[in-house]
C-alpha cells in the first residue's frame, strides 16, 4: 500500500493491494503519527468492503484510490470531521451510489458512527 501525505490532515491511500506500507512525504513539515495511522485504517476498511463489492459485481478493485482529510476539533482535542473521496476508475456509472452505501458499511465507519465504551487503565 502507498500512502501519500499531503499535510497534516490529508492523506491519499492507492496500491492497496501491495504488500508493505510505504509513506511518501509530500509536506516536510508534516509528521506521520497515531492520527495519520488512524485515518489510513479508516481508508483500508474501507477498501476492503468495496474490494469485496468489486467481487460480486466483477470489477476490478486495484485502481481504487482513497483520500481521506479531516479536521480537529477542542474541547476535548479530537477528530471532528472526515471527508473520504474514493476514485475507483473501473466501477460501472450507475453503481456509484450503491458504491458509496457500500463503503458506509466498514466495521471502522460503524465504529465511529457508535463509538464504543472505553475504559483507561494503568497499572504498575
Amino acid at each position: 500500500m502507498k500512502v501519500i501525505q499531503h499535510a497534516e490532515t490529508d492523506i491519499e491511500l492507492s496500491e492497496l493491494y501491495q504488500a508493505g506500507f510505504d509513506v511518501d512525504m509530500q509536506d516536510p513539515e508534516a509528521q506521520f503519527s497515531a492520527l495519520q495511522l488512524f485515518a489510513t485504517s479508516l481508508g483500508l476498511c474501507t477498501f476492503s468492503v468495496l474490494a469485496a463489492y468489486g467481487a460480486h459485481l466483477a470489477v476490478d478493485p486495484a485502481g481504487i484510490r482513497i483520500r481521506l482529510r479531516w479536521q480537529y476539533s477542542e474541547h476535548p482535542m479530537r477528530v471532528s470531521d472526515i471527508d473520504m473521496g474514493i476514485i475507483w476508475p473501473d466501477l460501472p456509472a450507475d453503481r456509484l451510489e450503491a458504491a458509496e452505501r457500500a463503503a458506509e458499511h466498514c466495521t471502522l465507519h460503524h465504529t465511529l458512527a457508535q463509538p464504543p465504551a472505553i475504559r483507561t487503565r494503568v497499572d504498575r
